[in-house]
């Protein structure tokens, strides 16, 4: 298998995680659960994964994570900022506050630091004809990267993440060690809050609807892989 395939990124995430009590969520719109799938085929995935909230129609967006509405009335699902609040709504969604997480003895609440979750988010026209107006290959991908109080620091700025994903776009989408050279990684988003990091991307991908579908899915696990591996860096004394 090829190093670089989303299994392996997928595995190194978890791995990761789990020895840094992390947790992830998604919200999925044009994946449909490939997301996830990338994430609970991985043995021990429930170490570290939550759960992922498949909100395929634009008004769920809206009820189940939260999705400002006027947003979504005025640019329709596929849109950067919708992303990121897809992102964020995921790990808040995800967290709910009242009981207690065994393995760790932790309270879930995304206020917590000692609760971090990772939230990941997909929206898009995955085709084969557009969708509002937007073509079909268009997608977003969000990232919520939460704070971790007095136990991790980034190292991401604004450089940084030009950088990044300058070196991302031209990377192919590799996901069974086959090549498909059609996917473009274009206009990105950094905003930081006390909670975290909020990040989106745009992606033009061209090909049938599961070509886009896994670009979108490799284009995001490749981003946090990315981050989690370059740019969180935590105190080993913490």
């Amino acid at each position: 298998m090829c190093s670089d395939s989303v299994s392996v990124l997928a595995s190194e995430i978890l791995d990761f995680c789990d020895a840094h009590s992390l947790h992830i969520a998604c919200a999925e719109s044009l994946t449909g659960g490939l997301l996830s799938d990338s994430f609970v085929k991985i043995p021990g995935a429930s170490r570290v994964f939550l759960g992922s909230a498949v909100t395929y129609d634009i008004r769920e967006k809206s009820k189940i994570l939260g999705v400002d509405c006027d947003l979504l009335k005025s640019c329709g699902a596929v849109d950067a900022r919708v992303a990121k609040q897809m992102a964020f709504g995921a790990a808040r969604l995800y967290s709910g506050s009242g009981w207690c997480y065994k393995r760790f003895e932790q309270q879930k609440d995304v206020d917590n630091p000692d609760f971090p979750i990772i939230g990941l988010s997909t929206t898009g026209v995955a085709g084969p004809g557009s969708d509002d107006g937007k073509p079909a290959g268009l997608a977003y991908i969000g990232v919520f990267v939460p704070t971790v109080t007095d136990k991790s620091c980034y190292s991401l700025d604004s450089d940084a993440i030009s950088c990044k994903f300058n070196r991302i776009k031209n990377c192919v989408f590799d996901c069974k060690c086959g090549k498909i050279s059609n996917f473009s990684l274009e206009k990105y988003d950094f905003y930081s809050c006390d909670l975290g990091l909020l990040i989106s991307a745009q992606l033009n991908i061209s090909g049938n609807r599961e070509e886009v579908r896994n670009g979108v899915v490799y284009a995001l696990i490749k981003i946090l892989h990315s981050i989690i591996f370059e740019d969180w860096i935590f105190d080993a004394r913490a």
